[in-house]
């Protein structure tokens, strides 16, 4: 039943695509990208709901001595779908890994939880959603300042091509426990190559002791004090 389904929106998609490439009027446009999405939106349904339906994660013996679930203790994730079953799936791998995590239904409420305080580190978002979908959203958070590690969440694994440039990560639909390790890992590498390029270049030509020496005053605000960074290079 759910292969008749996918087909049938298929279809549909295709026939709007064949009208609007035979069409000559650009007011028609809208309305066919309209139903366009609306099938799209439709396939990604029936997909969630079809991965939502299967036994939850399972974590292997091997996977329990090769990963470390407490690495990522702490991590802020904002999840956004318009499904509450696919955000319950979501949650629960991410509580394996002891993460924050607060959720949104849709484009609209991820950024009212933004507006309201959390800053998530990484948000897996729906690409497919009524209303803002992903990209919008994701562009949203992104003007409102977030600099949080953005996850595409979709099965519309074709869309990549498109919207590669404004996220960080793919996640397809259904995912696997491995694929979320892989996403945190990205998250991980990420943030650390941010790191680095943040880190303090010396001009001078110090040798170890002295810049951990200058570091450590520099972590005690020692930058405002002209004597103590005089000092610390002597």
């Amino acid at each position: 039943k759910i292969l008749h389904d996918v087909e049938n929106h298929l279809h549909q998609i295709l026939s709007y695509c064949e009208y609007l490439a035979e069409s000559n009027d650009c007011s028609q446009a809208a309305d066919y990208a309209a139903r366009i999405k609306k099938n799209a939106y439709a396939i990604d349904t029936l997909v969630s709901d079809y991965a939502v339906s299967k036994d939850d994660v399972l974590i292997s013996k091997e996977m329990l001595e090769t990963i470390d679930f407490e690495r990522y203790a702490g991590v802020k994730i904002l999840i956004v779908d318009d499904i509450a079953e696919n955000i319950e799936i979501m949650r629960k791998i991410f509580k394996v890994f002891s993460c924050e995590i607060v959720s949104a239904n849709g484009g609209e409420e991820a950024l009212e939880v933004y507006k309201n305080g959390f800053e998530p580190e990484i948000v897996c978002i729906d690409v497919v959603m009524p209303g803002m979908d992903g990209v919008q959203a994701t562009a949203a958070l992104k003007e409102l300042g977030s600099k949080a590690f953005f996850v595409a969440v979709s099965a519309l694994k074709n869309q990549l091509r498109n919207v590669s440039s404004v996220f960080d990560c793919w996640l397809p639909k259904p995912f696997t426990l491995e694929q979320i390790v892989e996403t945190l890992l990205e998250f991980e590498s990420k943030k650390n190559s941010q790191i680095a390029s943040e880190s303090p270049v010396f001009a001078l030509e110090l040798d170890e002791e002295t810049k951990k020496q200058l570091l450590e005053h520099a972590k005690n605000g020692a930058y405002t004090s002209l004597t103590t960074l005089v000092q610390t290079i002597q």
